[in-house]
């Protein structure tokens, strides 16, 4: 490659990019998470097995959104189910092509799982340390 030529034969501009204005933008006022409108035991029992059918046959994303709206109700299940969906152990072992586990994220919703009591979450969690040191 010549010295004056970079990646895909492309030079660099001759001129200088002007830099952005250096006043400052207030941030925005913004709430960590929306408030969830409740959910009866009926509801979340019903969208967990709703997630769980939508895992079975590999729509992960679905099976995410149904999880996660019956976890931010309070659905111990629900929060093991959204874990499933980020740990690439699982979703390795399902043959799921296409979406990149992240096992920081499987990791914190398996803990809230756990606190809520469930058992498969803390399994799920103590597998995925194994592989995946924090």
């Amino acid at each position: 490659m010549a010295p004056s030529q970079t990646v895909a034969g492309l030079r660099p501009p001759t001129e200088p990019v002007p830099e952005a204005p250096s006043h400052s933008v207030p941030a925005l006022e913004t709430t960590a998470t929306p408030p969830t409108p409740s959910l009866s035991s009926d509801d979340i029992e019903a969208l967990t097995r709703r997630g769980d059918s939508l895992l079975r046959t590999g729509d992960i994303i679905a099976a995410r959104s149904a999880f996660e709206r019956a976890a931010r109700a309070g659905g111990a299940a629900a929060a093991t189910g959204v874990g499933k969906t980020f740990d690439p152990l699982y979703l390795a072992a399902a043959g799921v092509r296409g979406i990149q586990g992240d096992p920081f994220e499987a990791a914190a919703w398996y803990r809230r799982g756990s606190a809520a009591g469930d058992r498969e979450a803390e399994a799920r969690l103590q597998a995925l340390r194994m592989k995946f040191p924090e």
